[in-house]
């Protein structure tokens, strides 16, 4: 029994993140988690789906139905449209329909049915999954477990007991059942009566979905018949197997007498004995018939890879049908173009076992790691072998044994349905079609989409067109110009998130502007790329009420006197030139690997920091106020590492990982904003290939990261002697953390930022104070925003001074953006004057240097162009960094971060020196993160 209650239920219900006991947040290479939709476990609510006042409605943004839903639909019903028709006509053998599938099945009538068949009604099941580069996109997880009656009778309400009107539910049936009526005394005239499913006949071990009698319309009750009545029908309306059909209407079927609709074919999906033996272990497993019938490459949605391994020789005939044997494993680190198809930029890949489950340095290289946990196995005999998403260590050892040992394999990659609050959300929606050649999907309803949790009744929402004039105007006006399209979302969308008109400056930063351009002369130029001039119409209207005619009043600058000068340039020189070039080389945390490499610097590099800190706060008085801490932990995995040298030391010695803490008192110490970096570094990708003289390849060495990341751990350092003495004159209200995260890189990934994350979202962040290991309880702190700098020192050749400022999910994360922009405005004012300064205005455009650590001659102070670049944009960065698990989970961040060219060497490699810096952009980006954090921290 579905729960009545809708949205006001899940805003209530509890989740894992209520208890103090907070799920793990994985790597997302190890396991790609569930979109986490609408609700955040912070309690924040994001997202477009709700609707005000629509207790049961979903929104289906209009971007999405058209660019994801509509074309995705109309490839599947084109992919599977030749493959039905062929199997009504009989013919015994169908590409991509296995003999497991078709053979017993109770769905097909033993020979073919005379006439045209009617139309097809194929139950999907559809939700939103996260890829390993932040995509959040509509995906086919295969048929719906429900079964086709549910999706399709599901499509003739709109809320819990409250159908649609009469006349659209006999409108819908009518054309389902191929006759001309529009009441439902006209379809019973046209013979047209509904025969539910019934129970299931006694000792019959057929799939069965239940019988669907209390889930049709009460305005279509008349037409609902037993066995007796359906005989004396002209067309049955019915979701009955074949095989269960009262045999006066095979008879009548087999003559023509008796039209079925939907085509019995189209329902053999609903069928596969062998799937839904495996249902009882699996609950999704009714999904899997449908998926194996499809290509992976459907315009609009994902599609997850499926198939049948051959491991270590089976024996015997295969009847489960084939698939790909091998794997291409995309990764955040993958040097593509975010919205450019990552699986066909790969030009290598692996065996599915291997890719399932090998830990082998060699085959997983600097990028790759086991996805077993994104995945689904079961044996030729359709007993489950592993359920990925739901498996712990042992029971992903357990199948690699098995999977180890030979057979035939079953397997398909499982991504995480989206979810909202604890619930698992999927569309349950019919796909309605003529069996003909190009038909098109006919739209005669769209299901529901049921919200489920363990032990608690199922939740059921319906889709919703968006009927959003601006936001459909995007879509239809601007069709044929994406970067408009994306320009105007990105305006109506921050405009939403700061609840107040955007200043021009601000609009001009959010769209693709040349980085002198003007707002009013890039809003006259809009309308030349709208496709449809009159369509565009509502969304150029909505732009204009959402910038404002002029800028607000400048705000006097709370940092710069300290950080625009000589001196701060030159420290931040040498503070990157001692990270990057001194004692520290070994910085990443699997240190030591195999080939033998020089011991882990990581540790005493993070007892440096901390150190440094410390020396910080007593030259500002601040001992006893500010403090220093750890936050410790653990890295584990669900599988071993036994070839990194850091991760044994984690299982054997205890929690060895930390993020280092410098905590800066404000006057109300309920709220804390970060600024953030990784002070770890990538292993060099040169020397891993084995471009490099005398190191073989398979060598991992961690770069010293100059820019990468010590350009954004010098400016933390920086940070502290500019923000402490503010907190000692009691200018801060809140609390200010400098935080140092550590495991941003391979193999790590993210390994410091998702253990705060986690602490942040569930409050219940500990530290333990550098020295004396004394606990230093934050559990109480709210987290007002958080900025973390990646790679900040490196002015791109091609892109000049421009640097990217990308918030997070939320509207906290974009009003932190607002105010990084305000502050980079501020910055490029004061620019303007000190830059009349004798030494100064004679300097010469600043140029990097060649080799040695002297610092740069003094440059002019660099006019900065801070890209507001929204985390879903395809120029955003956030899904590359630590800011992807906070915005995940619902955390206020923005990623700073220079323009990021995936193609330049310098990044991951032996390059990745102070020559590759640039001191005037860096020290400017550095000045610019603490002028943020201050004005904010102050406010």
């Amino acid at each position: 029994m579905a729960e009545a209650g809708g949205w006001s239920v899940l805003a209530r219900e509890p989740t894992a993140w209520d208890d103090g006991a907070p799920p793990p947040v994985p790597a997302y290479s190890e396991f790609l988690p569930a979109p986490l939709v609408a609700r955040k476990p912070t309690g924040a609510w994001t997202d477009e789906v709700r609707i005000e006042g629509d207790e049961h409605g979903w929104r289906i943004p209009a971007r999405e139905a058209m660019r994801e839903l509509t074309p995705g639909l109309a490839a599947v019903a084109a992919a599977l449209a030749p493959r039905l028709i062929a199997l009504a006509a009989g013919v015994d053998r169908v590409p991509g329909l296995s003999r497991d599938l078709l053979d017993g099945n109770p769905y097909l009538p033993p020979a073919p049915l005379p006439g045209p068949p009617a139309l097809a009604v194929v139950g999907l099941a559809l939700t939103r999954t996260q890829d390993d580069k932040g995509r959040v996109r509509w995906t086919l997880l295969g048929g719906s477990e429900r079964g086709p009656a549910a999706a399709w009778w599901a499509g003739l309400f709109t809320a819990p007991g409250r159908a649609v009107a009469a006349t659209s539910a006999a409108t819908r049936l009518a054309a389902l059942a191929g006759v001309a009526a529009t009441t439902v005394a006209g379809l019973a005239r046209a013979g047209v009566r509904i025969l539910p499913i019934g129970d299931r006949p006694s000792g019959d071990g057929a799939p069965w979905f239940g019988d669907d009698a209390a889930l049709i319309p009460p305005s279509l009750a008349p037409l609902i018949v037993d066995g007796a009545g359906a005989a004396r029908a002209r067309v049955i309306v019915t979701f009955r197997p074949w095989a269960a059909l009262p045999p006066a209407v095979q008879a009548a079927a087999a003559t023509g007498a008796v039209r079925l609709a939907p085509a019995p074919a189209s329902l053999v999906f609903a069928g596969h004995r062998g799937y839904r033996r495996l249902a009882v272990e699996l609950d999704a497993a009714m999904q899997l018939p449908l998926l194996r019938a499809l290509p992976e490459g459907l315009a609009g949605l994902r599609v997850p890879p499926s198939g049948w391994i051959d491991q270590g020789g089976h024996a015997g005939p295969v009847s489960h049908g084939g698939g790909p044997t091998r794997l291409r494993r995309p990764h955040r680190w993958q040097r593509v173009r975010r919205d450019a198809d990552d699986h066909a930029a790969l030009d290598y890949d692996d065996a599915v076992a291997d890719a399932l489950f090998s830990t082998d340095p060699v085959r997983l290289g600097l990028y790759d790691k086991p996805i077993a946990r994104n995945a689904q196995v079961w044996t030729s005999d359709y007993r489950l072998v592993l359920d990925g998403p739901t498996a712990d260590r042992a029971a992903i050892a357990a199948a690699a044994r098995t999977v180890s040992g030979g057979g035939h394999f079953g397997y398909r990659l499982a991504w995480p349905a989206m979810m909202v609050g604890a619930r698992s959300v999927v569309w349950h929606r019919p796909l309605v079609f003529a069996l003909t050649d190009g038909a098109a999907p006919r739209e005669l309803g769209d299901g529901s989409l049921v919200a489920t949790a363990p032990g608690r009744p199922p939740i059921e929402l319906w889709p919703r067109a968006d009927e959003r004039p601006a936001w459909r105007a995007i879509e239809r006006g601007f069709a044929d110009h994406h970067e408009a399209r994306y320009d105007v979302r990105k305006l109506l969308d921050a405009r939403a998130r700061l609840g107040a008109p955007l200043a021009p400056s601000l609009a001009t930063r959010l769209v693709s502007a040349d980085r002198d351009a003007r707002w009013s002369t890039w809003r006259r130029r809009l309308p030349g790329h709208a496709s449809a001039p009159r369509a565009a119409a509502p969304a150029l209207r909505a732009i204009d009420r959402a910038v404002a005619e002029r800028e607000p009043p400048a705000v006097a600058a709370a940092t710069f006197a300290a950080t625009a000068t000589r001196d701060f340039e030159l420290r931040y020189w040498r503070t990157i030139a001692g990270l990057a070039h001194a004692t520290w080389r070994a910085k990443n945390n699997a240190d030591g690997v195999a080939p033998a490499g020089p011991g882990r610097d990581l540790d005493p590099l993070a007892d440096e920091l901390a150190r440094r800190h410390q020396a910080a706060i007593a030259r500002h008085g601040l001992i006893g106020r500010a403090v220093v801490g750890h936050q410790w932990f653990r890295w584990t995995t669900d599988f071993d590492l036994p070839w990194s040298q850091g991760w044994v030391h984690n299982q054997l010695h205890g929690p060895r990982e930390r993020n280092v803490v410098c905590v800066i008192p404000g006057r109300e110490r309920g709220r804390a904003w970060v600024l953030a970096d990784h002070y770890d570094t990538a292993y060099m990708e040169d020397v891993y290939d084995g471009k490099l003289r005398g190191l073989a390849p398979g060598t991992r060495h961690a770069a010293a990261g100059a820019d990468d990341n010590h350009s954004a751990t010098a400016a933390l350092l920086l940070a502290a002697d500019v923000l402490l003495p503010l907190a000692a004159a009691g200018r801060l209200t809140h609390d200010v953390w400098l935080v140092h995260l550590t495991g941003e890189e391979f193999p790590g990934d993210s390994l410091g930022a998702r253990h705060l994350a986690r602490a942040l979202a569930a409050r219940t962040l500990e530290l333990h104070e550098h020295g004396s290991d004394r606990r230093i309880d934050l559990r109480g702190v709210e987290l007002a925003g958080a900025l973390i700098m990646d790679m900040i020192a490196h002015k791109d050749d091609r892109a000049g001074e421009r640097f990217q400022i990308s918030p997070g999910d939320g509207a906290a994360a974009m009003h932190l953006a607002a105010a990084l922009h305000a502050s980079t405005l501020a910055w490029n004012r004061g620019a303007a004057r000190w830059n009349r300064a004798p030494a100064r205005a004679a300097a010469r455009p600043y140029r990097r240097r060649a080799r040695g650590v002297a610092p740069p001659a003094v440059a002019p102070h660099p006019i900065v162009v801070g890209e507001l670049r929204p985390h879903w944009h395809w120029s955003s960065t956030v899904f590359n960094t630590d800011a992807q698990c906070l915005s995940d989970l619902g955390l206020p961040v923005v990623l700073m971060m220079e323009h990021y060219d995936i193609d330049r060497r310098g990044y991951h490699d032996t390059l990745d020196t102070l020559a590759n810096i640039d001191l005037d952009f860096g020290a400017a980006l550095a000045a610019i993160a603490i002028e943020t954090i201050a004005r904010l921290a102050s406010g």
